[in-house]
């Protein structure tokens, strides 16, 4: 027995000391850990589970979805930028979590560089909903509003270092002369909840998340900030339509590997997340999440996160933006 185990470590030992590029000619030999930077049942969670379970068949090892949550996405963003780049180690995350945190850390534990982008999955752009009962049925309705009125009508905003509170600062950005009241909250749920309430009177981002409230006539989507209205949303004209002027940035889902990662390595990852968006169980799961499933490669992923990179920074910077380091 005991000749066995150190056998088994010797062997482990080997493999670990063996040159990346080397072990990489076989990749992947076990499975692959897939990191969520958020909790189990989120929106997150559950696409990457569905889109994984596709995924895996093409890399010929399960990718074993592990939940690390914390400050914003930062924690299991940080996770995976100091793991061993060998590609047994993926980030699943969205937009947030590495193009707007390195941003508004006073300290930021990784950077855009840090991790890289083997390919976008989803691509979910920005609604504008109001309550049901509001006088405004398009995005410049709220606008003209909100000019006449100023600081009157409340815009529900989760906390800073996520996606969703940078429909309000992209708005102020454009249209400095349209003032809003800022209802600063936790999260997606509490806005919810506040709009609700009727403690808030207009939120922004992406339609799955208002899609419960939509359908029972609670709330109702006013604008996207798109070129194309959304297949879900048919009726709901573009801020292009009426005239506004509001950044799309989308919502984007990335695949990520630390810096360092072989390329081989990468290449199989986008190989097999590109054959897992063509396949027609996946194009069904993800339209039934009301989520948009959109491929893009590493070039084209990266060219993605650094132009999403740059129009946060601006906001950031702008409005003077910063989550101060917990002691």
């Amino acid at each position: 027995m005991k000749k066995q185990f150190f056998a088994a470590l010797l062997l482990a030992v080997t493999v670990f000391a063996l040159p990346l590029n080397a072990q990489a000619a076989d990749y992947p030999v076990r499975a692959i850990k897939g990191i969520v930077p958020y909790g189990a049942g989120g929106s997150t969670d559950v696409v990457f589970r569905a889109i994984a379970a596709e995924a895996e068949k093409y890399l010929g090892q399960p990718i074993a979805i592990v939940n690390k949550k914390g400050a914003g996405g930062s924690v299991g963003g940080n996770f995976v930028a100091k793991s061993r780049p060998d590609g047994y180690t993926i980030l699943l995350a969205p937009t947030s979590v590495v193009d707007i945190y390195p941003h508004l850390a006073s300290e930021p534990a990784y950077v855009l560089g840090d991790l890289i982008p083997v390919c976008v999955v989803t691509v979910d752009p920005r609604v504008f909903v109001v309550r049901s009962e509001a006088p405004w049925n398009t995005v410049k309705d709220l606008l003209e509003a909100a000019k006449k009125s100023p600081g009157t009508i409340r815009f529900g905003s989760p906390g800073v270092t996520s996606w969703g509170a940078f429909g309000y600062y992209a708005l102020q950005a454009v249209y400095p002369d349209v003032k809003f009241l800022p209802v600063p909250l936790r999260g997606h749920s509490d806005i919810v909840t506040a709009m609700l309430r009727g403690d808030v009177d207009v939120a922004s981002g992406t339609f799955a998340g208002y899609k419960a409230q939509v359908d029972a006539r609670k709330f109702k989507p006013i604008g996207i900030a798109s070129d194309t209205r959304s297949e879900f949303l048919p009726d709901v004209p573009t801020c292009k339509e009426v005239g506004v002027d509001m950044p799309q940035a989308p919502n984007i889902r990335y695949v990520w590997v630390p810096k360092g990662t072989p390329m081989s390595v990468q290449k199989k990852l986008e190989g097999a997340f590109k054959a897992m968006s063509e396949s027609p169980v996946v194009i069904k799961r993800i339209k039934t999440l009301n989520q948009n499933l959109e491929f893009h490669g590493r070039e084209e992923a990266m060219k993605i996160a650094k132009a999403e990179s740059e129009h946060f920074k601006r906001l950031i910077k702008k409005f003077g933006l910063k989550v101060k380091k917990k002691k």
